[in-house]
Parts: structure tokens; sequence; C-alpha cells
């Protein structure tokens, strides 16, 4: 999961934590965590994502941690 579509997910699950009672709850609240990011932070992940194998073939598979902007 990209850094901040989990970090999005976390800060919902984090609001949760004091209510979750066992297991099967657990779950619930994950899904409805996961439904609860905005399609924006998705979306936006996605578009990073797509950059970065472009630059991963531009760099014929070389470092491109210091390539972004």
């Amino acid at each position: 999961m990209d850094y901040s579509i989990w970090g999005a997910f976390q800060q919902l699950v984090y609001r949760c934590l004091h209510c979750i009672q066992y297991v099967e709850h657990l779950k619930e609240v994950l899904q409805a965590c996961l439904e609860q990011i905005d399609q924006d932070v998705i979306d936006c992940s996605i578009g990073k994502f797509c950059k970065q194998l472009l630059l991963v073939v531009a760099t014929d598979g070389g470092h491109i941690e210091h390539r972004f902007d």
C-alpha cells in the first residue's frame, strides 16, 4: 500500500481503536476505514506510481529516489 494511502488509512483506524471489541469487529472497522479514503488520495497515489515507473524505465532500472519533483 502506498504511504499516502497507508497514512490516511492509519489515521482513520486510530480514531476507532478505543471502540474495537473483538476480531470480527476489527475487520469491520478496517473495511469501513478503507471505504472512507477519498478517491482523490487514491488517484493521486496512482499518478505518482505511474511517474515512478516511467522514471525506472528512463534510468534503465537505476536509482530514482533523487529524481522526484
